[in-house]
């Protein structure tokens, strides 16, 4: 998955934040710094989440 791909997901899935379940599962992958590029999605997903208790 690319880090553009990342960040659609993290954007189409917020419209079912507080409607049940949403998670975003990272696989790893034997490359070297893999985890590394998407950092920024991960932070825009979890920001997103915690803007759900903040109300």
């Amino acid at each position: 998955m690319s880090v553009e791909s990342a960040f659609e997901v993290v954007e189409k899935r917020k419209k079912f934040l507080g409607k049940g379940v949403v998670a975003i599962d990272l696989y790893a992958s034997e490359e070297e710094g893999f985890c590394e590029k998407f950092v920024d999605p991960i932070a825009l997903a979890n920001m997103a989440t915690a803007s759900l208790f903040m109300r």
